[in-house]
């Protein structure tokens, strides 16, 4: 590969413990459960035959797991970087939205309105996040070669919709399944998105 050319596979952790009812759950560090686990061996299958240069992962157990799965050969090589980790929703975090929208009403709405930069209390904005991920994303892609960075849903949305132009109110609007893969290039022009959300064929759809 040209040197002044780099190749990555942004990738979603696999699936974490569902909770019923659904929580607020950004930098708490929760493990894989079955299915997550499942997920990761299955789609590093397919990432077997890539020839991977280097694998990175956020400072969360969940990516982790999921880039060691997906890429057994890199286990005891895998760069840990925080910049990728999840969104921290500070006194949200383990909430339900039952109960967020009960103790922080005026919030909740708030930040419905300004999902960009609306920080939850003692926790970051989108915005935030964008900042530190993309600088860490970018250092990444200036190394040139292939690599597999593998990240969380937020996150993930974030590097996207500054590559695609897209403003952060609508980042929700960017499918980021577990363990779906986004290709993205980078050469002395910029950057490109090839593909988004790519999954295993036989991984089922999920909600979240």
């Amino acid at each position: 590969m040209n040197e002044n050319k780099s190749l990555i596979l942004l990738m979603r952790h696999g699936q974490i413990p569902q909770f019923s009812p659904r929580r607020y759950i950004g930098k708490q560090d929760f493990p894989l459960d079955e299915t997550g686990l499942d997920q990761a061996r299955k789609t590093g299958r397919y990432l077997a035959e890539l020839n991977i240069d280097r694998v990175f992962c956020s400072n969360l157990l969940r990516t982790r797991q999921t880039a060691e799965l997906a890429r057994p050969d890199f286990k005891n090589k895998i760069t840990q970087i925080d910049g990728l980790q999840e969104i921290d929703l500070g006194l949200w975090e383990g909430l339900t939205k039952q109960q967020v929208m009960a103790d922080y009403p005026s919030e909740y709405e708030e930040r419905g309105l300004n999902m960009r930069s609306y920080r939850t209390p003692e926790g970051e904005s989108f915005a935030d996040v964008q900042q530190r991920a993309f600088n860490a994303f970018h250092k990444i892609a200036e190394i040139g070669g292939t690599s597999l960075v593998v990240a969380h849903g937020g996150v993930n949305r974030t590097i996207l919709c500054h590559l695609l132009g897209m403003d952060l109110n609508n980042l929700f609007k960017i499918d980021q399944q577990y363990c779906g893969i986004n290709l993205i290039s980078k050469t002395s022009k910029g950057y490109t998105v090839h593909s988004v959300n790519w999954r295993a064929p036989e991984l089922a759809f999920t909600s979240d």
